[in-house]
């Protein structure tokens, strides 16, 4: 059970954010219509990696590839985040890949990473962060009030 709620927290932090990226025109401006599909796009992605983790033991390769496209498309979200939300989308996003380094640090394997003690304690650390869970629900609102795109509860 540990496993689970383990991988599920860290699946949600990850989601967190991947509902909030933008993307700005070549302006520099915030183009609306684009930003909103990247969010569609985003959340349709993380959406996808539910079935992963619906076991007490995902499988490991599937895990790895759920969490490195989630970083890449991470990453994409901090690089073209507009000003606004540029540091609340920074602070999620370290403390998604704090969290996938701790899961890769145990090739993935969601058991063997509920066995050692101290990284499992650093991964609760990260997942009850209220500087992370602040800044992600900034996002949510921007998210929100940008797009009129509720966030999944």
């Amino acid at each position: 059970m540990r496993t689970r709620s383990m991988l599920a927290a860290a699946v949600a932090a990850a989601s967190l954010l991947v509902a909030c990226g933008s993307d700005a025109g070549s302006s520099g401006a915030l183009d609306t219509d684009t930003y909103c599909a990247k969010i569609k796009e985003y959340k349709a992605k993380a959406s996808g990696f539910d079935s992963i983790f619906s076991s007490d033991t995902p499988d490991a390769k599937a895990t790895e590839t759920a969490f490195t496209t989630m970083q890449e498309m991470l990453q994409t979200l901090t690089d073209t985040a507009p000003a606004e939300i540029k540091t609340d989308v920074s602070t999620v996003n370290d403390a998604t890949k704090e969290l996938i380094a701790i899961f890769a640090k145990y090739d993935w394997d969601v058991a063997k990473l509920a066995t050692a003690t101290d990284d499992a304690t650093k991964l609760q650390a990260i997942m009850s962060d209220t500087k992370v869970s602040e800044a992600s629900d900034r996002l949510d609102t921007f998210s929100q009030d940008t797009c009129g795109i509720a966030q999944d509860s």
